[in-house]
């Protein structure tokens, strides 16, 4: 898959999908191009919207939160079709809302403390929409593979795979936040190139006292990455998203997998999920012959353990949430 930008362009993506707040000094240099054109590229790729956001990556299971993601299948029209993706729009623990085409038309992803919290959530909506047939399934993320986009800019196929078992390994101890770190974060999660003497001024601390605390949250994996909102859309690019059963998901066969999703291109995020399903893949392609040839890999690679799968295509966003 090819994108219509300039060489440098394509770097200067590929470094800020690895760490949106990288320095302009240090990108110069690591390109060999003036500050100048870098703060250029950067601003022209954000003007053409090909840049949405600067994202900030939360490890929300640090803070005590759990995510579920609900898909909805509404055997009824349009209107009230959008009417439930207002209602989930709404609701203050929705941190995404999509259109979805396949065996369901929405999904939604939740961010709250308890399973309780989600069946409220569930009774509340089923009640506001009791005339209209719903079907539902509803799966936990316990685990990420993949939260980033930056193989999708890499030129080199070499990728680096970071141990599944240190990945694991990571703390899920909870963190409890002072005042001060909430704001910060608030403030960096809706912009991750903000200078660290705007987050000082908007949040009336000083410059070294914002530095440290930011030092911090990444040391205890609280702020796991900073990234971009890529804009796949204006390039004719496809998402879906892949769910897969193995027969057995076993230590072995999860490193094998967890491999292949950060060597390939076209897996931006993946999951470890509870439920029907073991895992959940968001693919994205610009021709359906890219997805066969993923679909068929993953197929002569794992076939013989995989006992169901589905896939269902991304068609729009509703919502995304970043406030904590």
């Amino acid at each position: 898959m090819t994108l219509d930008l300039k060489p440098t362009q394509i770097h200067i993506l590929q470094h800020l999908a690895t760490n949106s707040r990288i320095q302009e000094k240090e990108l110069a240099l690591t390109l060999g191009i003036s500050r100048q054109l870098v703060r250029y590229h950067i601003a022209k790729l954000q003007q053409q919207k090909i840049i949405l956001a600067f994202r900030t990556t939360i490890f929300m299971q640090k803070l005590g939160y759990r995510y579920y993601n609900l898909l909805l299948k509404a055997e009824t029209n349009t209107t009230i079709l959008d009417k439930i993706h207002d209602h989930w729009s709404n609701q203050a623990d929705t941190y995404w809302v999509g259109g979805t085409f396949g065996t369901y038309d929405t999904l939604i992803s939740l961010r709250v403390k308890t399973f309780d919290d989600v069946e409220n959530h569930m009774n509340t909506f089923l009640h506001t929409f009791h005339t209209t047939k719903i079907t539902h399934e509803i799966y936990e993320i316990i685990l990420i593979y993949k939260n980033s986009i930056t193989s999708f800019f890499e030129t080199n196929k070499q990728q680096k795979i970071h141990s599944l078992h240190t990945l694991k390994k990571i703390s899920t101890e909870h963190y409890l936040l002072t005042e001060s770190e909430r704001a910060i974060l608030n403030i960096i999660a809706a912009n991750a190139r903000i200078s660290l003497r705007e987050i000082a001024r908007t949040t009336k601390r000083s410059v070294s006292f914002t530095s440290t605390a930011l030092k911090k949250l990444e040391k205890n994996n609280v702020i796991r990455q900073y990234t971009i909102t890529f804009n796949f859309t204006k390039y004719n690019i496809t998402r879906c998203k892949l769910f897969i059963k193995f027969h057995a998901l076993n230590q072995p066969l999860e490193l094998r997998f967890y491999e292949f999703i950060c060597q390939s291109k076209l897996i931006v995020y993946a999951d470890k999920i509870l439920g029907t399903y073991d895992v959940t893949c968001n693919i994205i392609f610009r021709e359906v012959t890219e997805l066969q040839k993923e679909l068929k890999d993953i197929k002569d690679l794992f076939g013989e353990h995989i006992t169901q799968t589905l896939l269902i295509l991304i068609s729009d966003t509703h919502k995304v949430k970043s406030k904590i």
